[in-house]
């Protein structure tokens, strides 16, 4: 097996966990919504997830097992966060920011720990992506969606505060993206 399939059953693994998960829930993007965060990490998250393997195949490079190993564990391990952070806010879960019907605010589960999870599992798909099939340019789109993603937290943490008073108590126990660090 080559090392692009590997990478192909890696990230289709990681995509249809998502989609089964989020089956019946309402995350379909409003173009009426005034939130325009989500559209800029849809695609750069897209555009990264496909230079990878386009790097991979046309610049000849050579894979070896250590990175491939590793670069399979990270998305593994994103794989488990994303599903784990769906679980843990079942069904308020949204693409958008917006407040939703009975909407809660979810504090335990990994949400004990970090206050965006499911960003976090971005990263670290994107990540493994990359070190699996060793693309070096496009780190470049894991910067840019890296950056899409901080606003993205910033617009969705001021609608928290402004919604949930104990959301800033949350805030002071919890870390934001990278649990014991950020």
């Amino acid at each position: 097996m080559t090392w692009k399939y590997i990478y192909i059953i890696v990230i289709a693994l990681y995509g249809a966990l998502d989609v089964i998960i989020q089956k019946n829930k309402k995350s379909i993007v409003s173009l009426k919504s005034k939130d325009r965060t989500y559209l800029p990490v849809l695609i750069t998250f897209i555009i990264t997830l496909t230079s990878v393997p386009f790097e991979f195949i046309y610049l000849h490079k050579q894979n070896s097992w250590p990175a491939m190993i590793s670069g399979i564990i990270i998305c593994m391990i994103a794989t488990f966060v994303r599903t784990k952070g769906h679980f843990d806010l079942g069904r308020g879960f949204s693409t958008r920011v917006e407040k939703q019907e009975n909407h809660k605010l979810v504090t335990s589960g990994i949400y004990r720990l970090i206050r965006h999870p499911m960003y976090l599992a971005i990263i670290l798909l994107l990540t493994g992506a990359c070190i699996m099939l060793k693309a070096i340019f496009s780190w470049i789109f894991v910067l840019i969606n890296f950056y899409t993603l901080l606003r993205r937290i910033k617009k969705e943490e001021e609608f928290l505060l402004a919604n949930f008073p104990e959301y800033s108590e949350y805030m002071k126990k919890t870390y934001k993206l990278f649990p014991f660090i950020y």
